[in-house]
């Protein structure tokens, strides 16, 4: 064994590489490869500043893409909560039982005007309205409602969170 072969590092396969060893072809675009003669002018700085460009990613990528709210670790126990911001958007992520669908999330926003419902995570048993002092249960329906005659617009079996989108 030459001293070569000890000290010169092992070429890693590259991506292209591994990709054509799966037994599932990718999509064709994930086979597509950046061009190697790239120079630091070809992505203007205003993508990573200006706020046109930030508003564009929203729309076109966070928006449109999974994100992940928190790990199913981070609320063990039934009534524990953590707070998703992600972006302008804020959601509740609620243990509700011990079932199989236990988990929910929320939008961390009162129906009535719009104000955060929970600023932090931990264990609330209940969601509270801050603003107007209502309760939302931890399946997202109207619990308590301690002032019922300053809301008479209230369909107590049409109040409820508004759910969000997820997947375990």
């Amino acid at each position: 064994m030459s001293i070569e072969s000890v000290i010169t590092p092992r070429r890693a396969p590259s991506v292209q590489e591994i990709l054509a060893t799966g037994k599932n072809p990718p999509p064709d675009i994930v086979r597509m490869e950046s061009p190697r003669d790239r120079s630091l002018d070809d992505v203007s700085l205003d993508r990573h500043h200006a706020k046109v460009w930030h508003d564009r990613e929203v729309e076109t990528v966070w928006r449109k893409t999974w994100q992940t709210a928190c790990r199913v670790e981070d609320i063990p126990e039934v009534g524990d909560a953590e707070i998703c911001e992600i972006v302008h958007d804020s959601l509740v992520i609620v243990r509700t039982g011990r079932g199989g669908n236990d988990i929910r999330a929320y939008v961390n926003a009162c129906l009535q005007c719009g104000t955060i419902l929970c600023a932090e995570g931990g264990h609330p048993g209940h969601i509270k309205f801050p603003a107007h002092g209502l309760t939302g249960n931890l399946q997202g329906g109207l619990a308590g409602q301690p002032c019922a005659w300053n809301f008479p617009q209230i369909d107590r079996a049409r109040f409820n969170l508004l759910k969000a989108h997820m997947t375990k």
